[in-house]
């Protein structure tokens, strides 16, 4: 047996073969290892160069974005203060047209009250013209009724002047003052005179020198009967009553 396991006889007997040694492309593969070793640095180099743009441009990109927030915040921060102003602003109009609408709402008021007003005052205008009227035509006709009371009291006065020694004066409206004379026999001249009121219906006497006792009757006998020349005579008589009871006469 042969050291392969064959037998000795068959190991004989096989022909010689002949071997040739393998060839291999060293200097090819040489070549394609050195271009590829250049592309590929090329490569890298290319990469790197991009990287370093990429991270100048991002570095650059980082910086301006680093800005631009900077501007965005400042331009944030100035807009919300303007925000801020704006809504004062806005609160302060509000309160002023408020102010303003309060201060309208009170000027009609005082609008219509000063309507209301002025109809009232011209209703009362007219309602005293109305008056004032009604009394010019009363004063006209009380006038009218005196002048021709006075046509009729003339020849009556000179009949008291005569007959009573008697003058009467108007000292103010509405008041005759009577004035006697020749009461005293030692002094026809002094006066007796008493003042009368013709304000009211009822006649009175607020004034009388010398005051004589039974003035009060008389008056009640005149507002009773109305009778004035009656009324005169009785004064009279009471004065010279009055004048012989001192004893002055």
């Amino acid at each position: 047996m042969s050291d392969g396991g064959y037998p000795d006889a068959v190991v004989a007997a096989a022909p010689a073969v002949e071997i040739n040694e393998p060839t291999f492309p060293y200097e090819d593969v040489k070549d394609s290892i050195a271009s590829f070793t250049k592309q590929f640095d090329a490569y890298i180099a290319r990469k790197r160069g991009d990287i370093s743009d990429k991270r100048v441009y991002w570095q650059r990109t980082r910086a301006e974005n680093k800005e631009s927030y900077k501007n965005l915040q400042t331009k944030i921060e100035t807009f919300s203060n303007k925000h801020e102003e704006m809504v004062k602003n806005t609160k302060r109009e509000n309160q002023e047209v408020d102010a303003v609408r309060s201060a309208l709402s009170q000027l009609n008021i005082r609008r219509e009250e000063m309507d209301r007003n002025r109809a009232l005052l011209g209703a009362q205008m007219e309602s005293l013209e109305r008056r004032v009227k009604n009394k010019k035509e009363a004063i006209a006709m009380k006038e009218k009724e005196l002048l021709v009371q006075q046509g009729r009291n003339e020849p009556e006065l000179s009949f008291f002047q005569e007959k009573l020694a008697l003058t009467i004066n108007s000292t103010k409206p509405d008041f005759l003052e009577f004035i006697y004379t020749h009461i005293k026999e030692k002094d026809w001249a002094q006066p007796f005179r008493f003042t009368i009121d013709l304000t009211s219906k009822e006649y009175k006497v607020p004034h009388c020198e010398p005051m004589i006792p039974n003035m009060n009757d008389l008056l009640h006998r005149l507002n009773k009967s109305r009778d004035f020349f009656t009324f005169l005579k009785l004064v009279r008589r009471s004065f010279v009553n009055l004048a012989k009871a001192s004893g002055t006469n």
